[in-house]
């Protein structure tokens, strides 16, 4: 029984075969709002750019090449190093300070240059995405338009049941709106605009749904952003019974007020007026995990490798060299003590030695 009906009401054929409208009041379209990357301010962004479990496998790194360096110089007649120098050149070369010890033996040497490449590689990888964290260079492209959105799989899009835009989606012929129309019918309709604007805070969401509307709860939400050019632009009127002699009254008045600046300043009042956030947009980062430094742990495991084998083989080597040492050693006693005492046997003397 309501004489006139004024609100985000659009213009279309449908609605003129039971109401009538006045002129229109405003003209407005349809965009996206989707909602904004959250800010980072943890205290300890400094480890942003890698993930705990690749921190972890660089301390596990460190902790495991001292106590290699500290296997291989036991035992070494050349320098000892004990547990506390193996552990410092291990941090020292980590973090690039350098020590003023350094490894002799030919094992730990190969070992070192493995964990040179290692640290370089980590550092560098380090640097770099430390550098990108910094200035919120995002690798992760932004959805910025439709054709964009029905390409992610993660997110999904909706507008209002029964509403002028769901109507447009679901009777359009173009491809993309009917793409959109098919990810939208699949869970993506809600109840009214306050829903739509719940599920785009809560992420992953993205509402297709008056432009005006999406502008004052982009002005007002400091979760949420508007993307893409506003399209199936239409007028708002006031909506009203047919043949109402009220509607000639409303059209004169409108006119008045489209040739003022009240409708300027209707709408700085109303949007930018009630303004409480910023457009500075942040944007998240990618951290490295494991699976994009695994090669640089397989070389450091192929200089440990090696580093093993070399040691096992000088072991090896300087085990049969002793031995052959000490059997020449043997021999040439024998022989010396048969020729001074030539009353002893060949036996006796090899007895003599061996006692």
């Amino acid at each position: 029984n309501a004489t006139f009906g004024m609100g985000a009401i659009s213009i279309t054929s449908e609605r003129e075969k039971d109401v009538d409208f006045t002129l229109g009041v405003m003209t407005t379209g349809v965009n996206l709002l989707i909602s904004k990357p959250k800010i980072m301010d943890s205290i300890f962004q400094f480890m942003e750019p890698f993930s705990l479990n690749l921190w972890m496998a660089i301390v596990g790194a460190s902790v495991g090449v001292s106590i290699l360096y500290f296997v291989l110089d036991y035992p070494s007649e050349e320098r000892k190093f004990s547990a506390r120098e193996t552990w410092w050149f291990s941090v020292g070369t980590l973090l690039m300070r350098g020590t003023d010890f350094a490894p002799r033996p030919s094992s730990q040497r190969i070992l070192t240059a493995g964990f040179l490449f290692f640290v370089l590689i980590t550092v560098s990888s380090y640097t770099a995405n430390m550098a990108a964290f910094l200035t919120t260079n995002n690798l992760e492209k932004q959805i910025q338009s439709l054709e964009e959105l029905v390409e992610r799989s993660d997110f999904q899009c909706g507008t209002v049941k029964d509403s002028a835009t769901m109507n447009f989606f679901k009777t359009s012929s173009k491809p993309i709106y009917r793409k959109v129309w098919s990810k939208m019918s699949e869970g993506g309709l809600v109840s009214g605009s306050k829903e739509g604007r719940e599920r785009v805070r809560a992420g992953g969401y993205a509402f297709i749904f008056d432009y005006m509307i999406n502008s004052y709860s982009e002005l007002t939400s400091c979760e949420t952003k508007m993307v893409g050019t506003p399209f199936r632009l239409q007028e708002h009127g006031i909506a009203m019974k047919q043949g109402a002699s009220i509607k000639s009254i409303l059209n004169i008045n409108l006119l008045k007020i489209k040739e003022s600046p009240i409708m300027t300043q209707l709408q700085t009042k109303w949007w930018e007026n009630k303004r409480k956030c910023d457009f500075i947009e942040s944007q998240p980062t990618v951290e490295f995990g494991i699976k994009h430094m695994a090669g640089v742990f397989i070389v450091g495991a192929g200089g440990l490798v090696c580093a093993i084998l070399f040691f096992l083989s000088k072991k090896w080597f300087v085990a049969v060299r002793t031995k052959e040492k000490s059997a020449e050693s043997d021999t040439g006693l024998e022989e010396t003590l048969y020729t001074t005492d030539k009353t002893m046997s060949k036996e006796d003397i090899a007895n003599a030695v061996k006692v």
